[in-house]
């Protein structure tokens, strides 16, 4: 089992990694202004059930990123960090889940190292700082395949 010092560096380095800048940085692309305008307007009508855009219903995506957009914006104040905060934490995260199954698998330095690569690729970069639901999609993801693996190991 990997020591949880090492997982906790592990998590606060990929977190600062995809923070740097993101306050400095617009909301950029078409995707990242419609997750923030829902969840400010999840925000301010007090209906956390479902997401809108200009008034008009948002079904196109789960609301767990608008949910933790909502949280981030009361913590943090609005801005493009704190929108950009989930997507954030959900990547550290999936970082830290990846050395868990890959010490499981494999060992601990391998578990180590397979957390170090995947929280340095340039693409968990580009998706850990943006304001979409890509990143809890990803961890989300990664632990149901854990689960059925287990699962299947040990029926």
């Amino acid at each position: 089992m990997i020591r949880p010092l090492h997982l906790l560096f592990l998590f606060v380095a990929v977190a600062i990694i995809d923070s740097l800048g993101n306050n400095t940085l617009p909301l950029i692309d078409r995707d990242e202004p419609r997750f923030a305008e829902a969840s400010r307007e999840m925000r301010q009508s007090g209906d956390f059930v479902i997401p809108r855009v200009n008034g008009e219903y948002r079904f196109d995506k789960p609301p767990l990123i608008y949910w933790c957009q909502v949280g981030s914006t009361q913590l943090f104040g609005e801005s493009d960090f704190s929108v950009r905060f989930p997507s954030v934490l959900f990547a550290a995260a999936t970082a830290v889940l990846t050395a868990i199954w890959g010490a499981r698998l494999y060992g601990e330095k391998i578990g180590l190292w397979s957390g170090i690569i995947f929280g340095t690729c340039l693409q968990l970069f580009i998706h850990g700082r943006a304001a979409v639901a890509d990143m809890p999609m990803i961890f989300f993801f990664l632990s149901a395949t854990w689960i059925a693996w287990e699962r299947i190991a040990k029926p």
